[in-house]
């Protein structure tokens, strides 16, 4: 029996917006900026706002450049933006940005 621990990589609550920086994007009407619209924004993402592309991509870079061959990556939930259920074809929009977290996962691991 092999005494080597197996490691892996936990992902949770990524929130991603693929609609950041459009009138579409998600803010938080609790103490966030209601900017999360504009395409001025930083491309890694304002407080208030779920998140854009630019910060998902570092998130998962700077995990495989952690731990570059886990055994697994654990993902736990709450992939895609708030408030998702009021955008116009939402089920398409769970389908989409599923599909598209899923391809960006299996790029880094």
């Amino acid at each position: 029996m092999s005494s080597r621990l197996g490691t892996f990589i936990w992902i949770s609550d990524l929130h991603f917006d693929s609609h950041y920086g459009t009138p579409l994007a998600y803010h938080s009407s609790s103490g966030g900026t209601s900017t999360c619209g504009t395409s001025d924004n930083p491309t890694i993402g304002i407080y208030g706002c779920d998140s854009p592309l630019a910060l998902l991509i570092s998130t998962l870079s700077y995990a495989a450049n952690t731990l570059p061959d886990p055994d697994f990556v654990l993902v736990t939930g709450d992939t895609l933006r708030h408030g998702g259920e009021n955008l116009p074809n939402a089920m398409d929009e769970v389908y989409s940005g599923t599909h598209d977290v899923a391809g960006d996962l299996r790029e880094y691991f």
